[in-house]
């Protein structure tokens, strides 16, 4: 069975974790820093833990160029 596509829409970023809502599996960076620092264990089923972590990855990144824009 193929591996179910991560989109951003699934993704929740509430202060600096971004949570993947279908699997529960969270990522968290420091206030003000970009990279992941802690995450919790979870099976993620049919997604790849791999996309799961880049794209919380981007959404990390991202909210630090949001705050530097206003």
């Amino acid at each position: 069975m193929p591996l179910k596509i991560v989109k951003r829409k699934e993704c929740r970023l509430r202060g600096d974790t971004v949570t993947h809502t279908p699997t529960g599996k969270w990522f968290s960076a420091y206030p003000g820093m970009p990279d992941i620092y802690l995450e919790n264990m979870v099976d993620v089923g049919d997604y790849s833990e791999c996309e799961i972590r880049q794209m919380a990855a981007l959404i990390l990144a991202d909210r630090l160029k949001e705050k530097s824009d206003n």
